[in-house]
């Protein structure tokens, strides 16, 4: 099985979603997974990317990003989706988790699985005017 994110624009190009495929090992769309083997994962926010795809031992499949929000900041994204494709509503709020860092730019650009199943994510935070930015790192336990 091959997963691939990243995003998808609105037809009307207001907007960018969450982004997740899984394709079978012959390289078509996996059918099982949401359908048409493709979901989106809105945020609620104007540009969302998922930069990195984790899959859990229990088939479950962690996407992680960033959104960029109307405002000065943007943060860190990670939604679950159960095996099939949808939402995982025991993870965070309704399968979504967003991390901000304040009023800071930046985002997750990538993300591993600890042995004890807990998520790290990895990626900067900068100011508005990008003057500086640092290295932005996030542990979560489970969705909180």
């Amino acid at each position: 099985m091959l997963k691939a994110a990243g995003f998808a624009i609105s037809q009307n190009g207001s907007s960018h979603n969450f982004a997740v495929a899984r394709y079978t090992s012959s390289c078509v769309l996996d059918t099982s997974f949401s359908r048409d083997g493709k979901t989106q994962i809105d945020f609620g926010s104007c540009c969302q990317s998922a930069n990195k795809v984790l899959l859990q031992s229990d088939g479950k499949i962690i996407a992680v990003g960033y959104a960029n929000t109307e405002s000065s900041d943007s943060d860190f994204l990670l939604a679950r989706l159960n095996p099939r494709g949808s939402l995982d509503p025991t993870f965070g709020v309704r399968g979504r988790v967003r991390t901000s860092f304040g009023d800071l730019n930046g985002g997750a650009n990538g993300a591993a699985l600890q042995s004890d199943g807990k998520i790290v994510a990895v990626g900067f935070q900068a100011t508005f005017s990008n003057q500086w930015s640092n290295f932005a790192l996030a542990r979560y336990l489970d969705g909180q």
